[in-house]
């Protein structure tokens, strides 16, 4: 019925793998470049009507021109990445792991006491990462009621060296998922990537959970948009 009402054809989803893995990289491109055409798209700006230096018409078409022909800034290479990165990512390092239990999963405790679960599953080429703290409400008083949430909300929207726009870029860089989250016992951090950017993303995985910024004017918005969901 999803395939009926989606695609006007009940076997559209038995297709629907096939149709994607016959795409090729050529045929995305020769799409992209019909699509996303300098001379093709609308572009609409809101700002008070008392700022006082808005820009005119002819400021902003020239920014975008700009835009447009600045070459893409080079990707991070795995040393030039923040220390705090680079203490997480050989953690397992040369320690023997022990084999898994019945349900495949091998438990690992660090000598700083951090317990590790990892349980292989090759079905699809994702890797997913998830870190959490015994915390959330049960943690919480009357008058600190949702800091954990605020916590959570606050891991990916800047480190001590990257802006939230910076984590926000690299992530979709890397074709991935970054989201803190806060219930009832837990407080933490959840990722899922590609595989092959697996290493990458668990530097940035990493560098969220381990030198968040707090920035105050990240910490002032989303205390007004915990309220307005309050409200």
């Amino acid at each position: 019925g999803y395939s009926r009402a989606l695609a006007g054809d009940t076997a559209f989803l038995e297709r629907y793998l096939d149709a994607l893995r016959a795409v090729s990289a050529a045929d995305v491109q020769r799409i992209a470049q019909t699509i996303l055409d300098p001379a093709r798209f609308n572009l609409v700006v809101l700002w008070p009507e008392d700022l006082p230096d808005a820009p005119s018409e002819a400021e902003l078409a020239a920014k975008l021109e700009e835009g447009f022909a600045a070459p893409l800034s080079p990707r991070q290479s795995e040393e030039e990445l923040p220390g705090a990165a680079r203490a997480f990512a050989p953690v397992l390092d040369g320690q023997v792991l022990p084999k898994p239990d019945a349900g495949g999963i091998v438990r690992v405790v660090l000598p700083n006491g951090l317990r590790v679960l990892y349980r292989e599953n090759r079905s699809v080429p994702l890797v997913t990462i998830q870190a959490g703290w015994l915390a959330g409400l049960r943690a919480e008083t009357e008058e600190s009621n949702g800091a954990h949430t605020l916590i959570s909300r606050l891991l990916t929207l800047g480190t001590r060296s990257r802006s939230a726009r910076e984590v926000a870029l690299e992530t979709d860089r890397l074709a991935g998922q970054l989201d803190g989250y806060s219930g009832r016992m837990v407080l933490g951090l959840k990722s899922t990537w590609l595989a092959r950017h697996a290493a990458r993303g668990f530097a940035l995985f990493a560098e969220c959970l381990g030198e968040p910024a707090f920035d105050p004017d990240e910490v002032e918005k989303e205390k007004d948009f915990l309220i307005e969901e309050i409200e």
